[in-house]
């Protein structure tokens, strides 16, 4: 986690809520109907 630590904050952060993002649209577009039961 070192050289991502290095990186300057904001474009690590934005790297991180792109994935994040990219892997709840999979989530949700595996399983929609789970998720909302879920919840």
């Amino acid at each position: 986690t070192e050289p991502i630590d290095r990186i300057e904050p904001p474009l690590a952060g934005q790297t991180v809520a792109i994935v994040g993002r990219f892997e709840r649209l999979a989530v949700l577009r595996e399983g929609v109907g789970q998720d909302y039961d879920q919840k």
